[in-house]
């Protein structure tokens, strides 16, 4: 009997290791291409965070000019807060919000591939105003009129010009993440799964989205005025030419003061989830913490003029002691409990120990000297200061901080790496925390279409009541 030949069905280019990747609509790498690129803004920041500390770490210090400070401070605020923090939020929401309501993917795929390409390139934008005529921009995070008008003494050349269309562009970004968060929540719950049996990670995520579309128009009318002021010669924001500084900072902390809990709210919620599973407790308060989270986004949204009471923040305060103690330490803690089921594979505990101490010791030393720097007197974006003096002491005592600290993300990156691409994390399994949520019903990773069936939800715990309910069969 003659063996019939058949040509081998050809593998299409949109299946190869790297193109696949490029052309992804799975909730799921979509959400891991967040979550890498956001680490690597994350990198590149703290270098400009390095830049920064090396240059007040001794008196008189001419490592970096005064336009090339506010330059390093500027584009080490954007980063952080608009391709870092609020990107990874959206990325590990990516990844675990179809599956922690027990969804096939999100609501819209090629719209959630769209908002992550629109988000590289708005960093990419961002990143390539160093090159651009003037240099990058220099007016703060904030960029406040006159400082970013284009004028010969504020923000000459096109740097500005920059910044203004990447925060349009991650806009853009976010708005569609947005949108398919709440339509993905709304409608693609699994069965039994009532609004107050979602885990409380989802409330803090749809929270999150909801205040994402109600503040970011107005961010984008704002530097949309900026824009024209620059460009085409209107006069919004130029007190000669009849226009309103004031207004311009109420628009942008319209935005700004929501920005606060756009960040640190889906904090709440991975904490709300990681902490319950370690101490085999369920939360307290399941609806005062769900129904809290909605109130303070609600709040969050009246309060922006209190900004406008005072110029800058008392010099006794600290920013970074609040948004790194409050956002990156729960961040680091999502990574490491959901990194088993990303990746099939445990993080190094004892890596991820001298991950933590590191961080921990370098994060108060960096930053508590500086609540002591501004109770006597050195304001922010200074960029150089006469010796002697604690000034000098409390100044190299924080450089030094940071370089702990940097060791410390060193340490993760040294554990993703050993874990990710060497490939010698100890194999997880499907469920190895013996956690309470759909996500660890699959598996590790999970497969592209996420489950293969799912339980019906009875309650905010629902792998718990499984776990239960077989218990009872097997006796």
């Amino acid at each position: 009997m003659a063996v019939r030949s058949e040509t081998a069905y050809p593998v299409g280019w949109k299946n190869g290791r790297v193109a696949s990747w490029l052309v992804t609509v799975d909730h799921k790498r979509i959400g891991i291409l967040y979550i890498t690129t956001s680490l690597a803004w994350f990198v590149a920041g703290g270098i400009l965070a390095i830049l920064m500390r090396s240059q007040l770490a001794t008196p008189n210090e001419t490592l970096l000019t005064k336009n090339s400070y506010n330059e390093v401070v500027t584009m080490h605020g954007t980063t952080m807060i608009f391709l870092v923090v609020v990107p990874i939020m959206a990325g590990i929401a990516n990844y675990f919000v179809p599956l922690m309501i027990g969804a096939r993917d999100m609501a819209f795929p090629r719209l959630n591939a769209l908002s992550y390409w629109l988000y590289l390139l708005g960093g990419l934008v961002l990143w390539l105003s160093w090159f651009s005529k003037g240099g990058a921009p220099h007016a703060g995070w904030w960029s406040y009129p006159t400082l970013s008008e284009n004028f010969p003494w504020a923000s000459p050349g096109h740097g500005q010009d920059y910044w203004i269309l990447s925060i349009h562009i991650l806009t853009l970004s976010s708005l569609f993440g947005a949108i398919n968060f709440i339509v993905t929540i709304f409608n693609m719950r699994a069965p039994g799964m009532t609004w107050m049996r979602m885990p409380l990670f989802i409330w803090a995520i749809v929270t999150y989205a909801i205040l994402l579309l109600v503040a970011l128009p107005a961010l984008s009318a704002a530097i949309t005025m900026l824009l024209l002021d620059r460009t085409v010669g209107t006069h919004f924001f130029i007190p000669s030419q009849g226009g309103n500084l004031v207004l311009y900072q109420h628009m942008f902390w319209f935005f700004g003061h929501p920005e606060v809990y756009i960040m640190v709210l889906p904090v709440f919620g991975m904490i709300s989830e990681i902490l319950p599973v370690f101490s085999r407790k369920p939360i307290f308060g399941y609806k005062a913490v769900a129904f809290s989270t909605v109130a303070i986004a609600f709040f969050s949204m009246l309060v922006w003029a209190h900004h406008m009471f005072t110029a800058g923040m008392s010099t006794g305060l600290d920013f970074h002691y609040v948004a790194f103690g409050g956002i990156v330490f729960g961040l680091f803690a999502a990574l490491y409990y959901w990194w088993p089921k990303m990746f099939g594979r445990m993080l190094d505990e004892r890596l991820g120990k001298w991950n933590f101490w590191l961080m921990f010791v370098g994060f108060n030393v960096t930053f508590m000297p500086q609540h002591m720097l501004g109770l006597l007197g050195m304001a922010r974006w200074v960029y150089t200061y006469h010796q002697g003096g604690l000034w000098e002491a409390y100044n190299l005592t924080s450089s030094i901080g940071s370089g702990v600290l940097a060791v410390g993300v060193g340490v993760f990156v040294v554990n993703v790496w050993r874990t990710s691409v060497l490939r010698k994390g100890v194999r997880a399994g499907n469920d190895p925390w013996l956690a309470d949520t759909l996500e660890w019903y699959t598996t590790s990773p999970p497969p592209p279409h996420n489950f293969d069936s799912v339980p019906y939800v009875t309650s905010a715990r629902p792998l718990r009541d499984l776990r239960r309910r077989l218990a009872e069969q097997s006796q």
